[in-house]
């Protein structure tokens, strides 16, 4: 690496497939297996196994300094049998922690050749705050293909909501091999304290691992969230019976509210109710993704939150002078197209991703029907009317913008709440005029925010009595019917060309009898000008009527797709329309 050699085009074949200048011949294999990872002062047994035709063998051994490597001596190696020796390293007791190369270098009248595997000196006693759900599946899956050099790669954080507390983990893991007991220490910058900074752990046996808790408190609301400085490193040490070791760890702030517990429900009226909403407002004016120069003259916003009896009231008031697209409802399925507000609400606070969320977005106006309201990417997507029961919302214009006003159900949320960590998120995507947000504000800003529950902002709600948990965590719905090729002019006359089926499937006889058929009426420019789809139980003649709204004007075809569980065929014939 970072020799001439390596960038050659030809270095990935190097030794394996194309024999280097000096090297030793193809076919000769060299195997060092030792433990991919260890503790300063340990020693460890390998095995070297090496195969080929090859004579006056020396072994030579490279290593970090201080580190010893004992070989067995080897002379003659023939193809029909591999020479096998043991192989002892011991690792001083100051060796650095890390990953570390031990290599062997082969040299043979034939020619010469290396090889080395990396050895990760681990600390006596290691520890680190709890993982998330994908951190940890990537530590696992580390662990499971013996790469131990890999791990640490992603930096482990925990997000905490400003002025507030929560439970926080720590694992400790003992790598040596003797019992150890030692403290666990965090050492927190300005505006962070926990109950106790000097947790104890142990006796905790050889290869074991163990967790202790601390309540961690952000003391200084006014201490910066999100992506513009929200990012708060601090050291986690742990001691035990051979020393000490230290590794840093992030804490990641994301704002918070409180919810006051109306005295009554709010009308959706378009007029802000102060009796309802007296809480503090949520400033959504900062950039998450787009022109932040840009934003801050252009697009601004305060929400207001309340809850009474079932429901979550939203009202925001949003300063966008200039007016997105205007499309129909119909053609409102991704959201940041228009100009819209986005209320995202994760009720445990404790999702891994949006799938046991609710994402519900208002598009304040559209062509045809006013304000329109969806899901979207959540637990259940699609528009508000079918996803959403029980949710209300309305918009009206207000000088340079709109005042959107929602009702959500709390018993539509995908999952009982928990009053005091609801994950909370409120964007605005504003798109101007060409379907294309230009900038998007929100409450709690990150990089992939949209995607990442754990960094939504937390809602406490004030004297809510809680659901209880005695109903399941709804599972998502996934709508995995999109597009569909039997549907496509384009796709069935590209199949027809190419002969093959559609979608990939296996093509079969256009004169087999398919299961459903797909019939589409075409103009000459493969536009679709009506279709049908009926199912068909047996072979025989099915009868279809493909009524056009609108006349062709030219010759017209007939496309056919018949589907069955075996595969796909296609036909197609010209036609004249009637005059």
């Amino acid at each position: 690496m970072g020799t001439p050699e390596a960038s050659r085009v030809d270095a990935v074949l190097a030794g394996a497939a194309v024999r280097q200048d000096g090297g030793l011949p193809l076919g000769t294999t060299v195997d060092l297996d030792l433990s991919a990872t260890a503790t300063a002062g340990q020693v460890l047994n390998g095995r070297l196994s090496l195969s080929g035709d090859l004579s006056g063998v020396t072994l030579e051994s490279v290593a970090p300094e201080g580190w010893q490597v004992e070989i067995g001596e080897i002379d003659e190696v023939s193809p029909e049998s591999s020479f096998t020796t043991e192989v002892r390293v011991t690792i001083p007791t100051n060796a650095f922690e890390g990953p570390a190369r031990v290599g062997l270098r082969i040299r043979a009248d034939q020619g010469v050749g290396y090889t080395d595997t990396r050895v990760v000196v681990l600390p006596a006693v290691s520890a680190h705050q709890d993982f998330l759900p994908q951190v940890s599946q990537y530590e696992q899956w580390v662990d499971s293909i013996g790469m131990p050099q890999l791990s640490g790669l992603v930096r482990s954080v925990v997000t905490l909501g400003s002025g507030l507390t929560r439970r926080l983990g720590l694992g400790v893991t003992n790598h040596s091999d003797r019992e150890q007991s030692g403290d666990v220490i965090l050492d927190l910058p300005e505006g962070f304290d926990v109950a106790c900074s000097r947790i104890s752990y142990g006796p905790l046996p050889p290869g074991e691992a163990c967790r202790v808790e601390v309540e961690l408190t952000n003391t200084d609301s006014t201490l910066e969230t999100g992506k513009y400085g929200g990012d708060y490193e601090y050291t986690l040490t742990v001691t035990s019976q051979d020393g000490q070791w230290s590794t840093p760890q992030w804490i990641e702030l994301v704002p918070s509210t409180r919810v006051p517990h109306a005295p009554r429900p709010p009308k959706l009226d378009g007029a802000f109710d102060s009796e309802v909403f007296t809480g503090e407002p949520m400033d959504i004016s900062r950039v998450w993704e787009g022109d932040e120069c840009a934003a801050m003259r252009d697009v601004s916003g305060k929400v207001w939150m309340a809850w009474y009896d079932d429901y979550l009231y939203v009202d925001a008031s949003v300063h966008d002078p200039k007016r997105g697209s205007v499309l129909a409802s119909a053609d409102c399925k991704g959201h940041w197209r228009m100009d819209s507000l986005e209320i995202d609400i994760d009720p445990q606070g404790t999702s891994e991703n949006t799938s046991s969320t609710f994402k519900a977005a208002v598009i304040p106006f559209t062509s045809d029907v006013g304000a329109w309201a969806l899901r979207d990417a959540d637990q259940r997507q699609g528009p508000a009317w079918q996803t959403a029961p029980g949710m209300r919302w309305t918009a009206r214009p207000i000088p340079d913008g709109s005042h959107i006003q929602v009702a959500i159900p709390m018993s539509i949320l995908p999952s009982p709440i928990d009053p005091n960590h609801i994950g909370v998120n409120i964007f605005y995507y504003d798109t101007d005029s060409d379907q294309t947000a230009k900038s998007r504000i929100g409450w709690s800003v990150w990089g992939g925010v949209q995607g990442d529950p754990y960094r939504w902002g937390v809602a406490v709600l004030d004297d809510h009595p809680g659901q209880g948990r005695d109903w399941p965590v709804d599972d998502p719905l996934m709508p995995l019917d999109a597009l569909n090729s039997a549907d496509s002019p384009q796709s069935i006359e590209q199949a027809m060309t190419t002969g093959i089926g559609l979608s990939g499937l296996a093509r079969l006889d256009s004169r087999r009898a398919g299961e459903v058929v797909h019939v589409l009426l075409v103009d000459r420019r493969s536009r679709t000008i009506t279709s049908s789809v009926a199912t068909v139980d047996e072979p025989g003649q099915v009868t279809l009527t493909l009524s056009p709204e609108r006349r062709p004007g030219g010759r017209v075809r007939v496309l056919v797709a018949w589907l069955t569980g075996d595969g796909v065929a296609c036909s197609t014939v010209p036609v004249d329309p009637p005059r």
